[in-house]
């Protein structure tokens, strides 16, 4: 196809490969490498002096082959539509009742049909499992019950395929117990791993401050009787928090993105992303956030990656959230929009959009490449702390209703079929 503009002296020319595999049959290794082949058999066919050129290729999500710099990827997560889900629970190969890479891998045609962007995993790593996968006992492995690293990366080559980005959680204020850093850590005070956590000889004052979760924690200090040291966990006891401020865990952060970026990733959706930055320590009262770290993150991804983001759970006030984006965009490409979050479901319990509105102007960004990730539901439980108590108990689950919006959507599969659901109830759809 040749588009030419009469005011202009160019013309662009797009040669468009379409492969002879339906796309039913792309989930397989054997196709797979079939369609590579005939990928390969054309290309041979379009001549070099073409000059401004580029080769479509509908199953791969950026041109094959590119004459021309004008054409930008970095900014694809401005209208992503953003699917979250847990391999364990979405589709089991093997029969043994938990779900797998190869299972995915043999759903990506149907995710590729809803009109899925980007794929977001929840944590997959090996783990001893005490909090959903959040305690990681390994950066750079897969759990073994959902297969190996090859199996990962036939699924991100699958996505890639399909031009489908994949995301996937990035847990590191914390580690398990039972992360060969802390169990080294804790067993020699001389070990290099002893500094990547935080430590006192005495239990601070304020130990029972800042707890994320009351009712079940009563301290964020516990004494581990091997170390002969009280040991700092802003979540769960067995979730010590890595001392984010040295420098050597710095960088090793800076590598397990580095590592999963060459396994075909996209980006991060970067966990407890306030605490990862705020100030840790026995004399520390309020944590003193280190934006910088942000930037830093940024500037490796770029390096590594052009195109590759991170998006940060961060629940802060408004006025702070442009402090995470930064005042020239140089830091998060995309955060998660909690303060619209939680006023869109007071507007759709109540009909009043008012508060909503304000939410919207409150959280309103001028720089180009941040973007906001709004979202109805996650994995975590609904949080309507930035409502008034009014607001809160106005809220209702039966008063819900999904709605569409302008922007980056992210989706968590487990609550796609209930919504699904409510709306069919709701409203009449057209008989197709």
């Amino acid at each position: 196809m040749l588009i030419s503009s009469p005011s202009s002296h160019f013309s662009i020319c797009f040669f468009a490969y379409i492969p002879k595999f339906a796309s039913n049959h792309l989930g397989t290794l054997d196709a797979s490498i079939e369609v590579e082949k005939e990928r390969n058999e054309f290309l041979e066919g379009v001549p070099d002096s073409l000059g401004s050129c580029s080769v479509y290729d509908p199953c791969f999500s950026s041109p094959i082959r590119e004459w021309t710099k004008h054409m930008i990827n970095d900014l694809w997560y401005k209208n992503a539509i953003i699917y979250c889900l847990s391999v364990s629970t979405f589709m089991d190969a093997d029969g043994d009742g938990i779900g797998d890479f190869p299972g995915l891998m043999n759903r990506l045609d149907y995710l590729q049909g809803i009109g899925v962007t980007a794929i977001w995993l929840m944590p997959f790593q090996p783990s001893p499992f005490r909090d959903d996968g959040y305690d990681v006992a390994d950066y750079y492995g897969v759990d073994p019950r959902y297969g190996t690293l090859g199996d990962f990366v036939e699924f991100t080559h699958g996505c890639k395929q399909r031009g489908i980005r994949v995301l996937i959680d990035l847990v590191v204020n914390h580690t398990s117990d039972k992360h060969p850093w802390f169990q080294k850590a804790r067993s020699d005070p001389k070990s290099k791993y002893r500094d990547w956590y935080v430590w006192s000889k005495k239990k601070p004052k304020h130990a029972s401050d800042g707890v994320v979760f009351p009712g079940v924690q009563k301290s964020t200090w516990n004494y581990d009787k091997l170390a002969k040291a009280w040991y700092f966990h802003r979540f769960y006891d067995f979730q010590p928090d890595l001392n984010t401020s040295n420098p050597r865990v710095q960088a090793e952060i800076l590598k397990i993105m580095g590592f999963w970026i060459q396994l075909g990733v996209s980006g991060f959706r970067m966990d407890a992303v306030p605490f990862i930055i705020g100030t840790k320590g026995a004399a520390v009262r309020v944590p003193t956030e280190q934006y910088d770290m942000l930037r830093t993150f940024r500037e490796f991804l770029s390096w590594r990656q052009g195109d590759a983001i991170i998006l940060a759970e961060a629940n802060v006030l408004p006025k702070t959230d442009m402090e995470y984006f930064g005042a020239s965009g140089e830091r998060m490409q995309m955060m998660f929009n909690f303060d619209v979050n939680q006023h869109m479901f007071h507007a759709l319990a109540t009909s009043d959009a008012r508060p909503l509105v304000k939410a919207l102007k409150a959280t309103k960004i001028s720089e180009a490449t941040a973007q906001w990730g709004q979202f109805l539901r996650n994995h975590d439980e609904l949080d309507l702390g930035r409502l008034t108590h009014d607001q809160r108990q106005a809220v209702s689950p039966s008063s819900l209703l999904t709605k569409t919006c302008s922007f980056t959507t992210v989706a968590f599969a487990a609550d796609l079929l209930p919504c699904c659901k409510v709306i069919a109830a709701a409203w009449s759809w057209p008989t197709v």
